[in-house]
């Protein structure tokens, strides 16, 4: 009877290791300033719809950002880029940026924060950023490199304006994700980052 139990209790913890385990992500959100970044493993987006380039496949994190297309792009963004990201609907792009373990760990804690999702919403926000990619024969459309080594931009098929903006974003892929977070408060990095601290 006893070596029973030591069975059944053999089989449900390698059950629960297998099944449970696996049940929910820890995601990431890196603070930059005017934008915003959500940190992925890679891992767990390689089976997903994407067609991320292979290059990112050989680190541990994948960062993806959005936001105007000029603005994002320039080292020196002018005050009428400002202007014009804010008042006219512009084309905008997602920054796509691998990251390693010790990348990941540069960053002050300030300027990171952890979100553990379920599944089912890990699900939901790789699909809502899937989404955000423009398509060229099911593929998303590479413009340039990014801002840093192991980066590039990439189209996106949303506009950016005052009422769409790269937090904005940021706070509806997190919604996407089934974190309580209100989008229509995030114009900033520091109105997102109140909420996900709070």
């Amino acid at each position: 009877m006893q070596a029973l139990k030591i069975l059944v209790l053999i089989i449900f913890s390698f059950f629960s290791s297998t099944v449970f385990a696996d049940k929910n992500r820890d995601i990431f959100v890196l603070n930059h300033g005017w934008h915003a970044g959500i940190v992925l493993q890679t891992e767990d987006i390689n089976n997903s719809a994407w067609q991320i380039d292979p290059l990112f496949k050989k680190y541990k994190y994948i960062e993806v950002g959005w936001g105007d297309e000029a603005f994002y792009k320039s080292s020196d963004p002018s005050v009428w880029m400002t202007i014009k990201a804010a008042l006219i609907p512009t084309s905008s792009v997602l920054h796509v940026r691998a990251l390693s373990r010790y990348d990941l760990s540069m960053f002050s804690k300030e300027s990171v924060e952890k979100i553990t999702i379920s599944k089912k919403g890990h699900i939901k926000l790789l699909a809502f950023i899937e989404n955000s990619f423009a398509k060229k024969d099911y593929k998303p459309i590479i413009l340039s490199e990014g801002l840093y080594p192991n980066s590039f931009f990439y189209l996106s098929s949303k506009k950016y304006h005052i009422l769409n903006t790269c937090n904005v974003w940021t706070a509806e892929a997190l919604e996407s994700a089934e974190v309580e977070i209100s989008p229509f408060f995030t114009l900033t990095t520091d109105d997102l980052f109140s909420q996900i601290k709070n």
